[in-house]
C-alpha cells in the first residue's frame, strides 16, 4: 500500500472511480455529494488511509477550522487549559494548534506568523511580554486574536485572577502575620504582564504594611533553575541564621520546584518556613500541606476562553466595541497562625 503521507486527492478519486473535484466537495461538505458518490468517496479515503492537508486547503479557500493556541509552556495549568480547549473547541468543530513558546519572543512572533499565514479561524495567545509592538500590529488587522493571562495592549482578554488586587491581599496577610521575617518572593518571567501585575500588588502590601522594603527580596526568571537554586541557598541560610522566612511563590511551578530543593536539604524545612502563594487544586493537592495561597480556576477559565474565541470568529472579528477584559473566579485559602 502507498505511504498514506504520499496519498493525494488524485489518489482517492481514482480509487472511488469520481472526479477530483467531486473529493474536493466532500471534504469540503459531505452533504455536497450524491450519497453513493459520498459512500465511495469515504470507503476510498479509508482504504487509502488518507489524510486531508488542513492547511494547505486553508490557504487555497482563506477558510480554517484551526485554532492556535500559542503557550509559554504546557505543564500544570497550561497543560490543564490545553485539554479543556482542546475538547470543548472539537466538539464546535475546531482543532487547536498549540504553541508551545517557552517564553522565546522569536518563537512566539513566527507562531503568530505563521498561523495568520495559515487563515488560522482565531488565536488565543499567552504573550511573553516581548513582542509587544507586533502583536498589537497584528491586532489591527487579524482581529480573531484573543490575549490570556494579559492585558498589554487594547485587545479583548481574560485573566485568570485579578492579579494586582489578589497579589497585594496575600501579600498583605503574610506580612501582617510575620512583620519581622525576610520575605522571599519567587516570580516568573519579568516581563510577563501578569508578573508586572503581582509585583505591583506586593509592592502596594510592603508600603501599606510599612514592612521594610530591603527585606523583601525578588527573585524573577525562576523556570530557570539557575534562579531558582539561587533563591533555595538564599532561604536555607536564612534558616540556619535563626530566621523563619516567608516564601510566597507566584504560580505552582515555582511552589512545587523550590519545595524540593529545599526539602533535598533540610526534611524538616516546612517547619521552619511560612509559605504561601498563587496555585493550582492539582499542584496543592500533591505538595500535600496546608498553606495559604489563591487558587487559579483551570475549568472556568477553558469555558470562558472557548466562549470568547467562538464569539470573535463568529463575529468575524468586526466587532466595534471596546475591548473586553473578563476575569475567571479565583478562590482565596488564607489561613491563620
Amino acid at each position: 500500500m502507498k505511504d498514506s503521507s504520499k496519498v493525494t486527492i488524485r489518489d482517492v478519486a481514482e480509487q472511488a472511480g469520481v472526479s477530483i473535484s467531486s473529493v474536493s466537495r466532500y471534504l469540503n461538505d459531505e452533504n455536497s455529494v450524491k450519497p453513493v458518490a459520498a459512500y465511495k468517496i469515504r470507503e476510498a479515503i479509508n482504504q487509502l488511509q488518507y489524510v486531508p492537508d488542513v492547511f494547505a486547503r486553508n490557504l487555497r479557500t482563506r477558510k480554517s477550522n484551526v485554532i492556535g493556541l500559542v503557550l509559554p509552556h504546557t505543564r500544570n495549568f497550561w497543560g490543564d487549559i490545553c485539554n479543556i480547549l482542546t475538547n470543548l473547541l472539537f466538539d464546535k468543530g475546531y482543532m487547536c494548534y498549540v504553541c508551545v513558546t517557552d517564553n522565546d519572543g522569536v518563537k512566539e512572533k513566527r507562531f503568530v506568523h505563521e498561523l495568520i499565514t495559515m487563515h488560522a479561524a482565531g488565536i488565543i495567545i499567552i504573550p511573553s511580554g516581548q513582542n509587544t509592538q507586533y502583536l498589537r500590529s497584528v491586532n489591527e488587522t487579524y482581529q480573531r486574536m484573543l490575549l490570556f493571562d494579559s492585558t498589554e495592549f487594547e485587545c479583548d482578554a481574560l485573566l485568570p485572577l485579578r492579579y494586582s488586587e489578589c497579589s497585594a491581599r496575600l501579600a498583605e496577610h503574610m506580612l501582617r502575620l510575620y512583620p519581622g521575617e525576610k520575605t522571599f518572593c519567587i516570580f516568573g518571567f519579568q516581563k510577563n504582564d501578569s508578573i508586572r501585575a503581582m509585583e505591583k500588588g506586593l509592592d502596594g502590601a510592603v508600603e501599606k504594611q510599612g514592612y521594610a522594603a530591603e527585606k523583601c527580596l525578588k527573585y524573577f526568571n525562576c523556570r530557570a533553575s539557575i534562579n531558582i537554586e539561587r533563591a533555595a541557598k538564599d532561604i536555607l541560610t536564612e534558616v540556619k541564621s535563626g530566621g523563619r522566612p516567608v516564601i510566597i511563590c507566584y504560580g505552582a511551578i515555582f511552589t512545587e520546584s523550590l519545595l524540593m530543593l529545599l526539602l533535598a536539604q533540610d526534611k524538616a524545612i516546612l517547619d521552619k518556613i511560612h509559605l504561601a502563594g498563587f496555585t493550582e487544586h492539582q499542584s496543592f493537592q500533591r505538595i500535600g500541606y496546608d498553606y495559604p495561597c489563591i487558587f487559579r480556576n483551570d475549568q472556568e477559565c477553558g469555558v470562558l476562553l472557548a466562549q470568547q474565541i467562538l464569539r470573535k470568529i463568529e463575529n468575524g472579528g468586526n466587532g466595534t466595541e471596546p475591548p473586553q477584559i473578563l476575569y475567571a473566579c479565583s478562590t482565596e485559602h488564607l489561613l491563620e497562625d
